[in-house]
């Protein structure tokens, strides 16, 4: 690592001697590697047990990846709407695209200040990315929820449960607003209604789409 990209580092977490630098840059591929892993052993719960082990392990490495990084990917032709009202899943991807979204420097931040308040005082940069991410998540969550309460091509066909998580899912402004990207409709009714047989079957779901 260059001095100029240490020096860029060392600006954003506050940090001066290059040696912490470099221990936050490691820490860094840690922070990435270890939250991918986990939330793929999360999502293994639900898609080893409906796609075999092969398939389901490929399918929640992959997820979590493209949660993490915000991607916006899935392996599933309609994305994720199948999981529509599937907490397991829709909560641990959107878990993941808010930790990738607030950055390894922000949540060592919060961190440190945790440990010794005194000491380390959480930057304006940390600031502003914790107040304006928790804000718009409220925000947009609140807003998606009811205009779409009642639409039938969108919320409307869900259970009460089911609005609400799919209505936190989809205005969450970290997953760049997800929709149900790709249906219409008939179509994304029917893939709704088509969600609770296969549920009730045991066979895989849909995903909502991110861009």
């Amino acid at each position: 690592m260059g001095v100029q990209e240490r020096l860029r580092t060392a600006q954003q977490a506050n940090l001066t001697e290059f040696g912490t630098v470099t221990r936050v840059i490691k820490g860094i591929f840690a922070y990435t590697l270890l939250t991918e892993l986990v939330g793929a052993l999360v999502l293994m719960v639900r898609f080893v047990p409906l796609e075999g082990w092969d398939r389901g392990i490929h399918l929640a490495l992959f997820h979590a990846v493209s949660a993490f990084n915000n991607a916006g990917f899935g392996l599933y032709p309609d994305n994720m709407i199948r999981f529509a009202e599937d907490p397991l899943v829709l909560l641990t991807t959107s878990t993941l695209v808010i930790l990738g979204g607030l950055g390894y420097l922000a949540l060592l931040g919060v961190a440190l200040y945790l440990r010794d308040p005194r000491r380390n005082r959480l930057s304006l940069n940390t600031i502003i990315i914790l107040v304006t991410s928790a804000s718009l998540i409220v925000l947009g969550t609140v807003v998606v929820t009811v205009l779409e309460w009642n639409n039938p091509g969108t919320l409307g066909p869900l259970s009460t449960g089911g609005k609400l998580l799919s209505g936190y899912y989809q205005g969450s402004p970290p997953h760049r607003g997800l929709q149900f990207r790709g249906l219409r409709g008939d179509a994304r009714r029917d893939a709704v209604h088509h969600n609770a047989a296969d549920v009730r079957r045991g066979q895989p779901g849909v995903h909502c789409r991110r861009h």
